[in-house]
């Protein structure tokens, strides 16, 4: 029996084979990469042929980011407001959108020979899309519909940071009570697990938990924090004869989110950033900001930021976030020591929920022993440092990111 592990991630997309006890992951295509980069780009004036994956992100950045380009759309799931996207002239359902990610998908199982009867396919999902339970039961429902769309009906989905569980079942000793903490781009979610063999009857699940923020919030918290001010955040202008004032910081919470800027894509926001840059003594950051608006740039400040944060997470003590795109280029600085405080709104809550899920546990919260981080997120010192607070005493591994999707494709071992 063969089974396949699909982890449809926020920032990219994992393919696993489980056969005869030995787990593989699958490589994409010409690229040869382990995972799909979870980008949907639609070059100018092309509406139904995007380029998928990292290859549509590299030509977003040659078309001069003209076209459009999306990013993170797994964080759409559970918002019922995004219910239909439009691009250009053309009119999409979330689901629809997805399943070109996973057409991709079904294209490499098929390239293996993987799409018969005897092949059984598991799918991530996270423990908590939202905090509402109507929104986690939409957000569901969608994701089994773009994986039908893409011609997987008939999909087995696990929780993510269940199957990262699973996947270590052989690796911790017997007796182990272990947290893991998957904090990857859309959502930080918690399982807690005791290990008494490698046996499915040997695994007790606790619980899971989580919430639906991780890396891309603070990717979010690095556009408001460190180029909101470059862009005319806090500069202030005449507003009546007099008195002067500030653009509302609504904007630039804007920024933080491609799914919150399309909201202010209408005339009154470019006639406030119109009145503010005539008015203010300088115009350029509201040139950049009007322009940022008028092409639907958001996304391409959150790659830049993440750039940024990635760097630090290989023990860099600064880096650059070079904003080119714009008509008066500039570059901030983010540095090591400030990504805490910065990240402060991301952290809050993921602290938050996490002593939530442990006080629902509180009998268990003495016993644990490991920690096991997983998601791109955890690379970060900022997430490590959150969770010691709360369990000083416990070992902290941070593991593999292809731990998930090779979890859910040995899920079906047993």
């Amino acid at each position: 029996m063969v089974s396949v592990g699909i982890d449809f991630g926020t920032s990219n997309t994992g393919v696993a084979i489980c056969k005869d006890g030995v787990t593989r992951m699958l490589k994409h295509g010409q690229s040869g990469l382990k995972s799909l980069g979870s980008y949907i780009y639609f070059p100018p004036n092309n509406a139904t042929e995007p380029v998928i994956g990292l290859a549509g992100k590299d030509l977003f950045y040659r078309d001069e980011v003209k076209g459009r380009l999306i990013r993170g759309i797994k964080r759409a799931l559970p918002r019922k407001a995004i219910s239909k996207i439009k691009i250009y002239r053309h009119t999409y359902m979330l689901e629809d959108l997805i399943a070109f990610i996973l057409r991709d998908v079904v294209k490499l199982l098929a390239a293996n020979e993987l799409l018969d009867a005897n092949t059984k396919i598991f799918a991530g999902r996270p423990s908590v899309f939202s905090d509402e339970r109507m929104d986690n039961d939409l957000a569901l429902e969608r994701l089994q519909k773009a994986f039908a769309i893409a011609g997987l009906p008939h999909v087995t989905f696990v929780e993510e940071p269940v199957a990262a569980a699973w996947f270590y079942r052989a690796e911790l000793k017997p007796g182990s009570t272990v947290l893991f903490v998957d904090a990857g781009g859309g959502t930080t979610d918690f399982s807690l697990v005791t290990y008494n063999g490698a046996r499915r009857d040997q695994f007790i699940l606790h619980g899971t938990g989580g919430i639906p923020v991780a890396g891309q919030s603070v990717d979010g918290d690095i556009v408001y924090e460190k180029l909101g001010p470059v862009l005319g955040r806090d500069i202030e202008y005449e507003t009546y004869p007099g008195k002067t004032g500030t653009l509302s910081k609504n904007f630039y919470t804007a920024l933080r989110d491609p799914d919150e800027i399309m909201q202010y894509i209408k005339p009154r926001t470019f006639m406030e950033i119109s009145y503010a840059r005539n008015k203010s003594q300088n115009h350029q950051p509201f040139q950049n900001l009007e322009y940022i608006f008028n092409h639907r740039l958001s996304t391409y400040l959150l790659d830049r930021c993440e750039g940024a944060k990635v760097q630090l997470s290989e023990d860099t003590d600064e880096a650059g976030i070079a904003v080119e795109k714009v008509p008066f280029p500039f570059t901030a600085k983010l540095e090591t020591k400030e990504l805490s405080t910065i990240a402060a709104p991301t952290l809050n809550a993921i602290h938050k929920a996490l002593t939530h899920f442990l006080n629902e546990h509180e009998s268990l919260k003495g016993k644990i022993g490991y920690v096991v981080l997983t998601g791109g997120l955890s690379k970060s010192f900022i997430v490590r440092d959150l969770i010691q607070k709360s369990l000083p005493d416990a070992v902290y591994l941070t593991k593999s990111t292809d731990c998930i999707t090779q979890g859910l494709a040995q899920w079906g071992e047993e």
